[in-house]
């Protein structure tokens, strides 16, 4: 291939992409903001083009139509278009998930048609996925999972018709819930210095994710008709994989509302709100190093990420009794699935739960007894419990027994 292609800019989104020319056909390749790592995916393109493991452009395609109407191609022209697809319309990231699960894919079927994968198939590729490629609890999901969104897409866009009834049934492995204790959170609040002070504060008031507290502006902040703050974010995780996109609004209580209006006091020429303490964003790197130091220096019970501030949020706004789905829409989530990964169900919670169902029935057997019978209070409850308690304890260490 040749080495005349240079990057362009997109000045609307800021994206670095590249046309890239083969055989009188042209491919639109999005390469996202840095240009650093647009330049290695660039090079990482031409060396797969080179080396026949990705093409590009309007080839002699390999579909064919069966006598019963039924539509079959060729699994790598199939790999090809759908990864021209996401190149164009998804991130840069999703690009290279798709693109690494996608070539294991290929190596583990080698040259065959669609029609050819059967369940069973993609039930080997994910036990091979599993013990090849993967170390933890839910190794081989995700190469499923993306194999499964290339296939549904060639059916969607009518390249082939998919000959499997359904697709492997797969187990998942909850994602462990990293919630800050609030013995750790005040080590943490009462430990650090004053500008990562105000950030952890907010995001824990907040709920917001790592990336959308690192790049908050000022152009985020609004104010309603009743003069109650909130913040706006037009495009965020969930609004990009979403088919009909909506901005997520989080309202400020009034401690989260005094922060953004000393740093934003504090900073008057800075677009952005939380600033480190040489002046200058947060970055990835940046924020979870010093989160990380900040624990060892706190003797937290462990070393948290960015992340936990959310799972925080989430958990204590569970905890007081918040309604799940106006919890879910608070958190930027599309269902309340994606809730249950940040939720603890903690002792607390479910003792607010029993304790209903106790008064509850209490409140029936009164009835039942024609109020006969008297409603014991907690502290007789309580009594009866400790008393039975000795008795219990009484009887196992007795020699008798």
């Amino acid at each position: 291939m040749r080495q005349e292609h240079t990057l362009q800019r997109d000045r609307r989104n800021g994206n670095y992409f590249v046309w890239l020319q083969r055989g009188g056909s042209k491919s639109y390749f999005n390469l996202g903001p840095n240009k650093r790592k647009a330049g290695e995916r660039l090079r990482e393109i031409q060396q797969d083009v080179t080396t026949g493991k990705i093409s590009f452009g309007h080839i002699e395609t390999s579909q064919v139509v069966q006598c019963n109407g039924k539509k079959d191609i060729h699994i790598k022209e199939l790999a090809v278009r759908h990864l021209e697809s996401v190149s164009a319309k998804r991130a840069l990231g999703t690009l290279k998930v798709r693109q690494h699960y996608v070539l294991q894919f290929l190596d583990f079927v080698g040259e065959c048609m669609v029609s050819e994968v059967s369940c069973a198939l993609l039930e080997k590729f994910h036990l091979w996925a599993k013990r090849k490629h993967s170390r933890g609890p839910n190794g081989g999901n995700e190469a499923i999972a993306n194999i499964k969104a290339m296939l549904l897409w060639g059916q969607e866009a009518e390249l082939c018709d998919l000959a499997l009834r359904k697709f492997p049934k797969l187990i998942r492995t909850p994602p462990e819930t990293k919630r800050i204790p609030y013995d750790d959170l005040a080590k943490l609040l009462a430990t650090t210095d004053d500008d990562l002070r105000d950030m952890l504060w907010f995001g824990f008031m907040t709920g917001l994710r790592p990336k959308e507290l690192m790049e908050l502006k000022r152009s985020n902040f609004l104010t309603g008709g009743n003069g109650s703050p909130y913040i706006v974010i037009e495009r965020h995780k969930t609004s990009r994989s979403s088919r009909t996109p909506r901005p997520r609004s989080v309202p400020l209580c009034p401690d989260a509302h005094a922060i953004v209006l000393r740093l934003l006091a504090k900073h008057p020429d800075s677009d952005i709100v939380f600033l480190n303490g040489c002046g200058t964003p947060y970055t990835r790197y940046s924020f979870k190093t010093r989160l990380a130091r900040l624990c060892r220096r706190a003797k937290t019970s462990r070393v948290y990420t960015p992340y936990a501030l959310r799972h925080t949020f989430a958990s204590m706004e569970s905890d007081a009794g918040v309604e799940t789905t106006g919890l879910a829409r608070l958190m930027g989530h599309t269902t309340t699935r994606t809730l249950e990964r940040y939720v603890v169900n903690t002792a607390e919670h479910h003792l607010k739960g029993v304790t209903a169902v106790q008064d509850r029935i209490r409140s029936v057997i009164q009835q039942a007894a024609g109020d006969k019978m008297e409603t014991k209070t907690t502290t007789e409850t309580t009594t009866e419990l400790s008393e039975a308690k000795r008795t219990h304890d009484a009887i196992v260490v007795s020699p008798s027994s």
